[in-house]
């Protein structure tokens, strides 16, 4: 009863630091950027990006449905380097929960229940978990062997007659798109039940859209570029996926142009070897007595100083006494 208390009361401070919080946001929010693609008012997107979603043309278009799990932390910023905003204003049939608020999370836990309850369920978490997470390919051979064995339909050879009946019959597949810092992710990954199957990509490359953001691994990509990645393994051509690509990328030239930043590279930077991290001023200006060669050597002690001294003064008596003989 006690643990069930401590968990309890600290889920109920964490969801009021996060009220908190996104209330402090709120108010420092800059009349200047635009509430929708977070962008300024000058580079501002919402026009193009509402003639995105009809050009959009995938070949399993009615059986794709988007869940956008987004940290608060990301809303409340508004950042224009964010690419999850990018998934509900330009694809159709995406659903936004914020993680840090109740009710969005109570509502999202109820959705995901009535998925688990449907016949043919077909949900994925985009999460690369190291313990339980499966590639895609993994991931369509299962729904294959159970759409088979429900509808006999394959899900990779479906017409648009087919997708129909999938959606009608809620056989349609679910993409959960965790938005967050890598930290906060795995809490979040949390958060979501464990009978969802969590899938890695394969196939990820930072060369393939432009970045906003740095990283440290060349197959970390950001969140709207990861879905158009698993998109691709589902076996969506890259013509189909064009059109999600070019607003990328437009989104990313709009926001190098609002911020006069250099471009982030394609391949990460790696640390050479032997790095121990930053050195203070003292060792890089080389006053550090560490790094001096003196310190090497021991240095005596007072008393073994004192005995030198009364040494040599004893061979230099000595020396005196025999000259005057």
């Amino acid at each position: 009863a006690c643990k069930a208390f401590k968990r309890s009361f600290g889920r109920f401070k964490f969801y009021h630091f996060a009220k908190k919080e996104m209330n402090t946001w709120k108010k420092n929010y800059s009349s200047n950027k635009c509430p929708k693609c977070w962008l300024l008012k000058e580079f501002c997107l919402c026009s193009y990006f509402a003639g995105v979603k009809g050009k959009v043309a995938l070949s399993q278009l009615q059986c794709y449905r988007v869940i956008l799990f987004i940290h608060y932390r990301e809303v409340a910023r508004r950042l224009a380097s964010n690419t999850a905003r990018l998934i509900p204003l330009t694809f159709t049939n995406v659903e936004t929960y914020i993680y840090g608020v109740i009710n969005s999370e109570y509502q999202m836990q109820e959705r995901l229940q009535r998925i688990n309850m449907a016949s043919g369920k077909s949900c994925c978490v985009l999460f690369p978990d190291s313990k339980i997470a499966c590639t895609s390919e993994q991931f369509l051979l299962n729904q294959h062997r159970q759409r088979r064995r429900l509808t006999g339909l394959t899900p990779i050879t479906t017409t648009a007659a087919s997708s129909t009946t999938a959606e009608a019959s809620g056989t349609a597949t679910t993409i959960i798109v965790v938005d967050g810092t890598w930290k906060d992710a795995r809490k979040m990954n949390f958060e979501i039940p464990h009978w969802i199957p969590r899938i890695k990509l394969s196939s990820s490359s930072r060369a393939k859209f432009i970045n906003m953001r740095k990283h440290h691994v060349e197959g970390q990509v950001s969140t709207m570029s990861a879905f158009l990645h698993l998109l691709m393994e589902f076996g969506e051509t890259e013509e189909s996926l064009k059109p999600l690509g070019d607003a990328l990328d437009t989104a990313g030239k709009r926001f190098y142009a609002q911020t006069n930043k250099p471009v982030c590279p394609s391949v990460p930077k790696r640390k050479r070897k032997g790095y121990k991290g930053s050195l203070s001023r003292r060792s890089r200006n080389g006053n550090c007595p560490r790094n001096t060669d003196a310190a090497k050597i021991k240095q005596p002690t007072k008393h073994v100083q004192e005995s030198k001294s009364r040494g040599k003064l004893k061979t230099q008596l000595e020396e005196a006494m025999a000259n005057q003989k």
